[in-house]
């Protein structure tokens, strides 16, 4: 549970408390415009699972940025992510609509998701001194995602489905995995409504104009919960990302 808490307490904090705390300084507060393409893969630790395949997500947003001191700043900020996590099932047993309550073997059947989620960061950055207008950063940071769409296209020498929903299939779409001919409770292939993950990353800030920035990172987010709702699959989605944004 303190897994669930501690990123959410701290978007909480930034979003709604900072705010308030620093309401007598607002001219330190900016905002900006970021996009970030990324590179993703996902890990497990089942043997039943083939994970690590590379795939290309977007995700982009607004900043909001507070400055703290010459050194240090509290980047944050709400983003619209697109994920496209895949797996490869190794063996299970498949019920569908159209074999009934026959289960059928199969190997090698892949899930391929298309999520949607609303993403919200906060990230303490610490700087060098500038040179040139320029100050170089290290970032550590949290993410908190909440998951507003989820299909899957799910591919076996069985049963197909495309774009199916992974949280209410529709009845043509639902699909049983059992880890066992004989059946039993089936394997849950609907991913989880939130998501978090820690934020590492180095990167620069760039002064333009008078009072305004250019912030480029390169961030690895790493998971910190399985984004599929199943306990016998722990999922990691991982990615590493180029953070590209203008703050006013």
């Amino acid at each position: 549970m303190k897994t669930f808490r501690i990123p959410f307490a701290f978007c909480w904090l930034f979003f709604f408390g900072a705010p308030q705390l620093t309401a007598q300084d607002n001219s330190s507060w900016r905002i900006g415009f970021r996009i970030e393409p990324m590179i993703s893969w996902t890990k497990s630790d089942s043997k039943n699972l083939n994970t690590g395949t590379a795939k290309p997500d977007f995700s982009f947003g607004v900043i909001v940025d507070r400055s703290l001191s010459q050194k240090l700043s509290l980047n944050g900020g709400v983003s619209m992510a697109y994920l496209n996590p895949t797996f490869t099932i190794k063996n299970a047993f498949l019920k569908t609509p159209a074999t009934g309550s026959s289960i059928s073997p199969i190997t090698n059947s892949v899930l391929s998701y298309n999520l949607r989620s609303l993403d919200f960061n906060l990230v303490l950055q610490s700087f060098t001194q500038p040179h040139n207008g320029i100050r170089y950063m290290g970032e550590v940071g949290l993410l908190s995602g909440f998951l507003i769409r989820s299909k899957f296209d799910f591919n076996s020498d069985k049963f197909d489905v495309e774009n199916g929903d992974a949280g209410s299939p529709e009845a043509q779409d639902k699909i049983e995995l059992f880890e066992d001919i004989n059946g039993g409770t089936p394997l849950q292939y609907d991913v989880n409504t939130l998501r978090f993950q820690g934020i590492l990353g180095l990167g620069l800030k760039k002064r333009v104009m008078e009072d305004s920035d250019i912030q480029a990172s390169l961030r690895y987010n790493f998971a910190l919960r399985s984004f599929a709702d199943e306990s016998k699959w722990k999922i990691n989605h991982n990615y590493i990302s180029l953070q590209l944004g203008f703050i006013f």
